[in-house]
């Protein structure tokens, strides 16, 4: 057997390594980049929804101290879950990360509250509420609904 047919040359070796990096690294960047805006997207539905849930949490409790309640259809409410301090941290996350100016949130998300009579005979004292979160992200329309019914006094 010849010794020229045993293997690969040192450069055969170093440049099959250099081709497997340069095509490994485009390929890793094409799918690392794609799951990124996926993970935003699942982080914000989370963030949204527990915003949702704290906000009616707040409400339930006012109505259950009696606080008296109207039937509306979308009334805008993002300025008082902007002002509750129950919801600072997850605005913050919403934000793009803890220490941002929650202020500017008001151009990116909107949230629209709808109260209604509940069903049956005990529709004036049961109420069903419905918080629609909406956010933008580029030119994405996303949102998220949370509804509910609640025993009023």
């Amino acid at each position: 057997m010849n010794k020229k047919n045993r293997g690969f040359s040192f450069v055969e070796v170093i440049l099959g390594i250099a081709i497997l990096a340069v095509v490994g690294g485009g390929a890793l960047k094409v799918f690392s980049e794609t799951g990124l805006p996926q993970q935003a997207m699942i982080r914000d539905y989370t963030v949204a929804m527990n915003i949702c849930e704290r906000f009616l949490s707040s409400l339930h409790n006012d109505l259950a101290d009696g606080m008296a309640i109207d039937n509306m259809v979308d009334k805008d409410v993002t300025d008082a879950i902007l002002e509750n301090p129950n919801i600072q941290d997850y605005l913050k996350i919403f934000a793009g990360g803890v220490g941002k100016d929650t202020t500017s949130l008001t151009s990116n998300f909107k949230a629209l509250l709808t109260v209604r009579p509940g069903p049956g005979p005990q529709s004036g004292v049961v109420k069903n509420i419905k918080l629609e979160f909406k956010w933008h992200i580029g030119r994405k329309q996303h949102s998220f609904a949370l509804e509910s019914y609640v025993y009023t006094r």
